[in-house]
């Protein structure tokens, strides 16, 4: 029999379909979809029990795990790779034919994996050692083998193979955005959507489109990190305009320090999540001196 190299392939990756449905659902709530299919469908696939949920465990644990020592990465690494092995291959692919097969009947699936995700390589490297290892028709070259298994390792640790700044960097970005267990990250996307369903017109369309931008390019690092650069300048600029207008000094006061403080925001290669909150703050605090702030007749503070 003819063994083939393995490929990467998003539609049987069971990590990242999972990763884009709870994205979805986000996509869903600020587009106010009344059905809530994403929700339903990691329900119905990823639920207790489901062959999905057995896999999707595996990949969380070693997409979450962090050890400092190399040789108990190594080791969780090859328990993870022996417990995968006693999932039936022939009722994973067709759990993943069937939820593929919903997806596309309610989204485009170009556009659905079009969305990047900040972990799509250690994803990617999961899948393929799992393939390796349970698909007798296909093998990983050695090479690729080694690459997937320092991935993981690197992302487990926090450790780069090879000294490099730029990855010391992307490592750290990683660590930060996983400190969120699953559960957590879950509980944020439903509260979410709860407070979209119930509260989505408390919000001003600059936060609005603020949400949506974090939605669709958190991963894409560069182009959020400039729209959110750009944001903030003009979030400074109308309280620098607004606070010689506010009658109370305690108020005043607080208002410039904001202003002074605000480039802090523009800190870092990657928008954390805790700057995303803070910039929806101040354009809620934007929004409130406006309203108080006293303007000589005829005169609009911008904005």
């Amino acid at each position: 029999m003819e063994v083939k190299n393995i490929k990467h392939s998003k539609v049987k990756n069971t990590g990242l379909l999972f990763e884009l449905l709870v994205r979805q659902t986000t996509a869903d709530a600020l587009s106010k979809k009344a059905d809530d299919v994403a929700i339903k469908l990691i329900g119905k696939y990823f639920g207790n029990g489901k062959p999905l949920n057995k896999e999707l465990k595996l990949y969380k644990a070693l997409t979450e795990a962090r050890y400092s020592s190399e040789s108990k990465a190594n080791d969780l690494l090859v328990e993870i790779i022996e417990n995968r092995k006693t999932i039936s291959n022939a009722k994973l692919k067709n759990e993943k034919y069937n939820l593929v097969k919903e997806i596309k009947e309610h989204y485009s699936l170009d556009e659905f994996f079009s969305n990047k995700l900040t972990n799509y390589k250690e994803l990617a490297s999961i899948y393929l050692l799992f393939e390796s290892v349970t698909d007798e028709s296909s093998a990983l070259t050695p090479a690729k083998k080694v690459q997937c298994k320092h991935t993981l390792i690197e992302s487990i640790t926090g450790k780069s193979f090879v000294a490099q700044p730029v990855e010391e960097v992307k490592n750290e970005t990683l660590d930060e955005f996983r400190k969120q267990n699953d559960d957590l990250r879950k509980l944020t996307y439903k509260i979410m959507i709860d407070k979209f369903n119930e509260k989505y017109q408390g919000l001003d369309a600059r936060q609005k489109e603020l949400l949506r931008e974090y939605i669709y390019n958190v991963s894409n690092t560069n182009q959020f990190r400039d729209y959110v650069d750009e944001k903030v300048d003009v979030v400074k600029e109308e309280l620098i305009q607004i606070s010689p207008k506010i009658e109370d000094k305690s108020t005043r006061i607080k208002v410039e320090g904001v202003a002074e403080q605000i480039d802090k925001l523009k800190k870092g290669k990657v928008v954390k999540e805790e700057q995303l909150v803070q910039l929806m703050k101040y354009y809620e605090l934007a929004k409130e001196v406006k309203k108080v702030a006293k303007c000589p007749k005829g005169e609009k503070v911008n904005g």
